[in-house]
């Protein structure tokens, strides 16, 4: 049998058309809000390659960040996961802090799956504070993907790599690419990217996102490529010297298009267009709160491991490095890369592939 087979069928009972979570239906009008400013010289959009983030930690808080529906379904399977928490006041209740201490003595890896989710949803809606970044580094490194949907993404990373390989026009555009224009590269790099979403999303009805190649922009150094939902554009920042090369050029779009598929689930999770309790809406569920989350409680620079393997990064840097191995000065050859070298961790086994089973032993203050 097809082990990627459930996210197939899942796919082919979807009607919607498949636009990234957040968009707002319409380009920018201009670039203006990538352009640097005075005061700061950096933009505020996210989903970035490699970008580090600054800001200062927020207050703790003496509640959740709002009370919606969707928070207090995740906290209720919390408490249901958890029975000791049905004497916590839900008003005071930080969930980060809590978990960090519940479960500080005790390997994640042996709990629960669905204790685990409950507690990622639930801690992914607070406002960052460090407990927060704590929390969610150790859970992203415990949740695993849904085992269909890695079988699925396998099968279609082997896939573009075959049309990566033998597409005539991609030829073409790498011996040339030292003399293309920006608006030649942009045309090429939207090729690219459809390409690799039509292979990912066959049959699909997809709004496909433009791509800049952006010389002066409010990016950072360290920010090599982003993509913005809001607008559904992919930039590319063509200011970093070693970025001018093609092999680099296609490591960003593989990395920002993965990050727009992503948001195309993550939307049909939000508009209810999924098949209700199939692996692909388990996904699709990850990827939304993923994107609540938005990876800024990982801050790279601190945390590059929380980072690296946040359910929003993870997929981007795995299929990145598995299509592009030898070709890229700026690919690491690690799934997690640490800047200290006390981790590190082959591609060929990548913890995104591994699976904990639903049963596990729950917190020693659930069971109080």
């Amino acid at each position: 049998m097809d082990p990627a087979a459930p996210i197939k069928q899942a796919l082919a009972k979807i009607k919607t058309k498949g636009v990234p979570l957040g968009y707002g239906g319409l380009p920018s009008p201009n670039l203006d809000h990538m352009k640097p400013t005075p005061a700061s010289g950096e933009d505020s959009t996210r989903k970035a390659d490699n970008s580090s983030d600054d800001q200062a930690p927020s207050p703790k808080p003496a509640k959740p960040v709002e009370y919606s529906k969707s928070y207090y379904r995740e906290l209720y399977n919390l408490h249901r996961t958890c029975p000791a928490l049905g004497r916590i006041s839900i008003q005071d209740f930080n969930t980060a802090a809590w978990f960090n201490a519940a479960t500080s003595d005790q390997d994640l890896n042996s709990m629960p799956r669905q204790f685990l989710e409950a507690a990622y949803f639930t801690i992914a809606r607070q406002p960052r504070m460090p407990e927060k970044t704590q929390a969610i580094a150790r859970l992203n490194l415990a949740i695993p993907d849904s085992p269909a949907f890695v079988a699925y993404i396998q099968q279609k990373r082997a896939e573009i790599l075959e049309r990566f390989a033998t597409d005539e026009r991609f030829k073409l555009e790498e011996q040339r690419w030292d003399t293309t224009s920006n608006e030649d590269k942009n045309a090429f790099l939207a090729y690219a990217g459809r390409t690799m979403l039509q292979i990912l999303l066959p049959g699909r009805e997809i709004e496909y996102p433009r791509y800049f190649v952006l010389r002066e922009s409010s990016m950072s150094s360290l920010t090599r490529a982003l993509f913005h939902p809001f607008y559904n554009e992919i930039y590319v920042n063509g200011s970093t010297a070693a970025l001018n090369s093609f092999s680099s050029m296609i490591g960003r779009v593989v990395h920002e298009v993965t990050h727009n598929f992503q948001n195309i689930i993550a939307g049909w999770y939000e508009n209810e267009a999924l098949p209700p309790e199939t692996q692909l809406m388990r996904q699709a569920k990850l990827y939304f709160v993923s994107n609540i989350e938005n990876g800024s409680g990982i801050p790279a620079d601190e945390h590059y491991r929380g980072y690296r393997s946040g359910f929003d990064e993870r997929l981007p840097w795995a299929l990145q490095q598995g299509l592009l191995p030898d070709r890229s000065e700026h690919v690491e050859t690690d799934m997690f890369f640490h800047r200290d070298g006390s981790y590190q961790r082959k591609y060929t086994d990548p913890p995104v592939y591994k699976s904990n089973s639903a049963e596990g032993t729950l917190p020693k203050a659930c069971l109080e």
